[in-house]
């Protein structure tokens, strides 16, 4: 004996794709306020980063800001996801600069590549209006 009618299991089938689609298309992309999260935090450690006197802490700053790119170019940006995906590759590339820097012992170098970091951030931030 079947304890679901026919009619039950199709209003069951439907409603389990509803949740589905719903799920594929709100629950798999981060909201803005995800990628605003992880963004205050690079603000963050870029502004720890500028402040250290020395090589190690910087280092440390670094790593973090790193990390959080890491996280960031792991998200989408819904409103213009093309022009926030360029944002993200040209920070990588930013990125390896400034863990070459780093890695050299070079406060200066890395301070520099930091710099350019951050005008790339302003030129992407202009771009997505953010």
């Amino acid at each position: 004996m079947n304890a679901l009618s026919l009619r039950s299991k199709q209003k069951l089938i439907a409603a389990c794709s509803v949740l589905a689609i719903g799920l594929m298309t709100f629950g798999c992309t981060p909201k803005a306020s995800e990628v605003g999260g992880v963004m205050k935090e690079m603000k963050q450690s870029y502004k720890s980063a500028m402040d250290s006197t020395n090589i190690d802490d910087f280092a440390t700053y670094a790593a973090q800001l790193e990390s959080q790119a890491k996280k960031a170019s792991a998200l989408s940006y819904k409103d213009k996801p093309a022009v926030y995906s360029d944002g993200m590759q040209e920070l990588q590339q930013g990125m390896v600069e400034l863990k070459a820097a780093v890695n050299a012992k070079d406060l200066d170098r890395a301070k520099a590549a930091l710099k350019k970091i951050d005008e790339t951030k302003r030129k992407y931030h202009k771009a997505i209006d953010a």
